[in-house]
C-alpha cells in the first residue's frame, strides 16, 4: 500500500530561498519627454457611408435587357479560356446554368390573363391577381 499525504491545499505554500550572487543594480528612471502641444492627437476619421445610388439610376434588373447583354459578354469571354478551365467550367454545370439564364433572359414573359369574373360573379382585379397568385402558388406545390 502506498502511503498518502496530507494535502492542504489552502494553506501557504512555504517561501521558497533564492541565492543571489550579484547585487541587481536598478536602472535609473529616463528623463520623460516634454508633450509637444501642436502633437495632439488626431480623432480618427468617421467611416464613410457607402454612396447610395443616384436618384435618377435603378439597379440592373438580372433578367432584363440589360442583364441579358451582360451574360452574352460573359459567356463569350468563357471562350478566351484555356481548354482545361473551359473544361472544369462544362463538369461543374457553369456553363449549362449560364446557357439556361441567357435563355430565360432572351424569352419574352407572357402576361398571364388575369379575369374578371370567375364563375359568372364579378371580382376586382385586385382579387383577380390574388386568386392567380394562389392557383399558381397550388401549382408548384404539386411538382
Amino acid at each position: 500500500m502506498t502511503e498518502e499525504e496530507d494535502e492542504q491545499p489552502w494553506a501557504e505554500p512555504e517561501p521558497e530561498l533564492v541565492v543571489e550572487d550579484e547585487p541587481v543594480a536598478e536602472p535609473e528612471p529616463a528623463a520623460e519627454p516634454k508633450p509637444d502641444p501642436q502633437a495632439t492627437p488626431k480623432p480618427e476619421p468617421k467611416p464613410k457611408a457607402e454612396p447610395k445610388p443616384a436618384p435618377g439610376k435603378s439597379h440592373i434588373d438580372p433578367f432584363g435587357e440589360e442583364a441579358a447583354r451582360l451574360y452574352v459578354y460573359l459567356k463569350d469571354l468563357t471562350q478566351s479560356l484555356p481548354q482545361d478551365k473551359r473544361e472544369a467550367m462544362e463538369k461543374s454545370g457553369v456553363s449549362s446554368k449560364l446557357d439556361a439564364i441567357i435563355d430565360r433572359v432572351r424569352k419574352p414573359l407572357v402576361p398571364v390573363p388575369i379575369p374578371d369574373e370567375i364563375l359568372g360573379v364579378p371580382i376586382s382585379p385586385r382579387l383577380a391577381k390574388l386568386i392567380e397568385y394562389m392557383r399558381r402558388e397550388k401549382q408548384h406545390g404539386r411538382k
